[in-house]
Order: C-alpha cells, then sequence, then structure tokens
C-alpha cells in the first residue's frame, strides 16, 4: 500500500480563522436569541395561579417550552411548561393548537383546553402520568 506524500497539512492561520469565525456566529446567534426571549417575556402577561384565564387561542409560538399565546380578544399571555404524558404530543407547547379554548380558574394550577368539544388539562409548570422515557430504577433493586 502507497501513501499519498501529497498531504497538507491545514494552514494554522487558516484554523484560527474558523474557530474565530465559528466563536462570532455562536456569540451573535446567541445575542438575537436573548433579546426574543426579552420581547417575549415584556410584551406577554405570564400565567400565574391567582390569575383567571378564559381565552381563545388566535395565534402562538413557543420558545424553550413556553408557550407564547395571542388570543382572538387580543391578550397576549405566555405559559411555562406542562406536560400530560396521558396524550401525545404531551408537551402544552406542542399540544396547543389555534382554535382551543383555554380556561384556568383563579387561584388553581389546572389548565384547561377545549378542543372539538372534549376537555384536556394540564398543570403549570407540572407533569401529569408517567413519563414513558423516565426509567424505573427502584424494580430493579426489589429482590
Amino acid at each position: 500500500m502507497e501513501v499519498s506524500r501529497n498531504y497538507k497539512a491545514p494552514q494554522p492561520g487558516i484554523t484560527i480563522l474558523a474557530v474565530v469565525l465559528l466563536i462570532c456566529i455562536i456569540l451573535i446567534s446567541n445575542y438575537f436569541t436573548n433579546k426574543n426571549i426579552e420581547r417575549l417575556t415584556t410584551e406577554y402577561k405570564y400565567v400565574e395561579n391567582k390569575m383567571q384565564v378564559f381565552e381563545i387561542v388566535k395565534n402562538f409560538e413557543t420558545n424553550k417550552g413556553c408557550s407564547h399565546i395571542e388570543t382572538v380578544s387580543g391578550k397576549k399571555i405566555w405559559i411555562a411548561f406542562a406536560d400530560n404524558y396521558n396524550y401525545s404530543p404531551c408537551g402544552l407547547d406542542e399540544f396547543l393548537q389555534n382554535g382551543d379554548t383555554i380556561i384556568k380558574h383563579r387561584g388553581s394550577d389546572t389548565l384547561y383546553i377545549h378542543r372539538n368539544k372534549k376537555e384536556y388539562y394540564f398543570v403549570l409548570k407540572g407533569n401529569v402520568g408517567n413519563d414513558p422515557c423516565k426509567i424505573n430504577v427502584e424494580k430493579w433493586f426489589k429482590k
């Protein structure tokens, strides 16, 4: 087997330039992501337990598990993560659809979603049901 003698190692200047360019791209991307998150959190009202909500979803966007919702009445609200493993998809951010009715009673952490004459529920900042990806380690140690 013959080894090629024409191999040239990359120039150090090009490698350094590539690394600097990559770092710049990451920093710029991070800056614009943070600006978008800042805009969403100031423009949208956070749904807390003490709030009451009865709104119809007009449009929404998600960011890192949070749902930023614009309602038919013009309100803008955002909901932190909520998962119900009895549904597919299980995350509220993926479950929501335009036209859904969101109901949350004052003093409650439960969020009800009405869609096609059916009711679904989620717990704010919580999980409902068993996570299918969670490993039950305890069963391995029982004897």
